[in-house]
């Protein structure tokens, strides 16, 4: 920072502005470092990072599912995905929640570069940062690859500004390509790192190469990725037609974004509202050129959160510099007593947001294990740990084996249970005679769709869910086990097997009855010795 700048904090937030930004880093860290490592998706990408460090390669085809042999699949965020992996095995989860600590500092910390380079005042800085993160963490507070995304586009926005202006390139170029070739391996919408290019356009840089060479940086980076030629395959498997993202979608994230920002409550869906109204507020600070890019701007963000919520992000992404002058028109306040209020209030919303998540960390139900056990907190999928252990103390991994189950519980397979082949996980590309099973019916409809549980060695379900009473009827498959749900409404969660997998399978016989499996929280466990047990009937399976 220069003398000026430096005279400009001193102003806005007194002598100790310094010991202030340190103090806001610190309880962002505090608070991204207790987060649990609880996001549904984290197993997957564990076990692709997994993947990747044993087979020195990114995946093209299916690795996990049996219900998509040899289908394409492009990891496209295998580096964060190996990054996590070798942390967890090198460090343990401490190292992920360190990570975790770090990102949230470095969330605040792309708004700070790119209000320094905007010449933003410094009130304005901290509520764009505020915003920032109160989008970005409401939308993900867990471990995410998307955080890259959310950390590197203001820096992306920042470093084109700077190389629109400066009047000698250096190493602003290269910095564009290295922050672009980042997003490119960590998240598919890495074409937004281009939006900040309308730069280019609302003020043309001086010297007119530069209209080539800023965005010809950006493309370089989206190249430097083992799927650079994979790309169009990439969208089309992604972004194909699919039952679980037909409305009504069963997936929270897919919903229409206004319908759930009024049915929410208070969240940071709020802020969309703010956000619909920024073209009014800003427009008449626009030539008619500005006023053009960024509109179209602000309406590809507004049409994206329009289909579905978590397009929120994407809109704020879009019209961070548009927020920002909104903003900067607000009046500073003169009176010092009013200020003194000021900074003491974004103090202690800093103070509490470092202390959000204390409680949780204190909970042993939600510490994560070592790579040894592979449990991991996952949301709507944690519960299902205790079916986890007691399969991996009495089944011969060798064998693996086809296991049915839903949406929510296959994304813990791939990291949990290795050695089984799940139908269905938290990815939307399955087909629809899997996914059918997971998407709303008619309740008076003839036909309900279920999942391919024919051809099925064992299945991990709600036993609410259609499919179980079906096998708890069917020829060959038996209810095994059952352990009770965490999150929601108070239900069960059963294990079936079939007896011509177990016997292949299984170490030694099954008890008679149904086994009640209880939550532990000994992670680090034996398995007990075994007891005396009766055959399970083979009759129908011979």
């Amino acid at each position: 920072m220069t003398q000026t700048t430096k005279a400009v904090w001193r102003q806005a937030l007194g002598p100790a502005w310094e010991l202030q930004l340190v103090f806001f880093g610190l309880c962002l860290f505090a608070a991204g470092a207790t987060v649990p490592l609880a996001d549904p998706d984290l197993p997957i990408h564990l076990a692709t990072g997994e993947w990747v460090m044993k087979n020195r390669s990114v995946p093209f085809t299916e690795p996990w599912a049996w219900t998509r042999p040899n289908a394409p699949f492009f990891a496209y965020s295998w580096a964060i995905e190996t990054l996590y992996y070798l942390i967890l095995v090198g460090v343990g989860p401490i190292g992920l929640h360190l990570l975790q600590g770090l990102t949230y500092v470095a969330l605040g910390a792309s708004i700070l570069v790119l209000g320094q380079v905007s010449g933003w005042r410094p009130w304005t800085t901290i509520v764009i940062a505020a915003t920032h993160l109160i989008v970005t963490l409401g939308a993900t507070p867990f471990l995410r690859p998307q955080a890259i995304l959310l950390i590197a586009t203001p820096l992306v926005w920042a470093l084109v500004l700077r190389a629109r202006d400066v009047e000698r390139l250096r190493w602003e170029l290269p910095a564009l390509t290295l922050v672009s070739a980042a997003v490119a391996n960590t998240h598919l919408l890495f074409p937004l790192t281009a939006a900040p290019c309308v730069l280019l356009l609302t003020r043309l840089p001086e010297r007119r190469r530069r209209l080539v060479l800023i965005p010809l940086a950006i493309v370089v980076g989206w190249f430097l990725t083992p799927y650079a030629v994979h790309w169009v395959d990439t969208y089309r498997l992604y972004f194909a037609p699919n039952a679980l993202l037909s409305p009504p979608t069963p997936i929270a994230e897919y919903k229409p974004g206004f319908t759930m920002a009024l049915t929410a409550g208070v969240s940071s869906l709020l802020v969309c509202f703010g956000l619909l109204v920024l073209p009014w507020l800003v427009g008449a600070r626009y030539d008619v050129r500005e006023r053009a890019l960024y509109g179209f701007l602000w309406l590809a963000g507004f049409t994206m959160f329009a289909l579905a919520v978590r397009g929120l992000v994407v809109w704020w992404l879009l019209v961070i510099p548009c927020a920002a002058l909104a903003v900067e028109a607000l009046p500073e306040p003169s009176l010092a007593t009013v200020r003194t209020a000021q900074r003491g209030l974004v103090l202690a919303i800093f103070a509490a947001v470092g202390m959000l998540a204390v409680e949780e960390a204190r909970d042993p139900s939600l510490r994560a294990g070592s790579v040894t056990t592979r449990f991991l907190p996952s949301m709507n999928a944690r519960a299902i740990e205790p079916i986890a252990e007691w399969l991996d103390c009495n089944v011969r991994k060798s064998v693996g084996g086809r296991l049915v189950t839903t949406f929510n519980y296959g994304g813990y397979v791939p990291w949990r249970l290795p050695y089984l082949s799940e139908s269905i996980d938290g990815r939307t590309f399955f087909p629809d005679s899997v996914a059918k099973a997971e998407t709303y019916f008619r309740p008076n409809q003839a036909a309900i769709p279920l999942p391919p549980w024919k051809t099925a060695d064992l299945a991990i379900l709600p036993v609410g869910v259609p499919l179980a009473g079906v096998l708890d009827t069917a020829a060959g498959w038996r209810r095994v086990a059952i352990t009770s749900q965490l999150e929601g409404r108070a239900s069960m969660i059963g294990l079936w097997v079939t007896g011509r997998w177990w016997l292949r399978a299984g170490n030694g016989t099954l008890a008679p009855g149904l086994l009640p499996l209880p939550h532990r929280f000994d992670r680090e466990h034996a398995c007990p010795a075994p007891s005396a047990t009766t055959e399970l009937e083979r009759s129908n399976d011979e």
